[in-house]
C-alpha cells in the first residue's frame, strides 16, 4: 500500500478513525516516505559536519556540497507530495547526545540556504 501511495502522490491524507465519531475525530496523517530517522544528509549527530569557515585547514569547506545535497534530498521527497512543503525528520533512536553540535550544525545549513537564492528553497524548523 505504501508504493501504491507514494505512486500516486497520497501519502498525506485525512483518517476517520470511527463514522460514528464525526469529523471532530478526523486526524491529519503524514506517512514517512522511507523512514522516521534523518536521511543521511543532515545526520549532524555522527561524523557529519558542515565547515564554512576558511580558516579551518584540517577539514575543507563543504558547506555548499552539504546544502546542495540537502536540496536534492528534500525536492526528491517533494515529488512524492501534491505540494510543495515537506517534512524532514531531524533524529532518531538515542540521536543528539551532543544536540548543541547537532543544532548548530543544523542552524548553519538551513542559513546557508536561505540566504542563497540560487537554492529556491527556503529551509525552517
Amino acid at each position: 500500500e505504501k508504493n501504491k501511495r507514494m505512486q500516486e502522490k497520497e501519502l498525506e491524507f485525512v483518517w476517520r478513525s470511527s463514522s460514528s465519531l464525526g469529523e471532530q475525530w478526523d486526524m491529519w496523517v503524514h506517512i514517512m516516505p522511507y523512514h522516521y530517522c534523518s536521511p543521511s544528509e543532515c545526520g549532524y549527530d555522527g561524523d557529519l559536519f558542515i565547515n564554512d569557515d576558511p580558516k579551518l585547514p584540517t577539514y575543507g569547506l563543504n558547506y555548499v556540497t552539504q546544502a546542495k545535497n540537502f536540496v536534492q534530498m528534500a525536492r526528491s521527497r517533494s515529488s512524492l507530495f501534491k505540494h510543495k512543503h515537506v517534512l524532514i525528520p531531524f533524529g532518531c533512536d538515542f540521536t543528539h547526545q551532543n544536540a548543541q553540535r547537532s543544532f548548530k550544525q543544523l542552524d548553519k545549513l538551513i542559513q546557508h540556504i536561505n540566504e542563497d537564492p540560487s537554492y529556491q528553497a527556503t529551509v525552517h524548523y
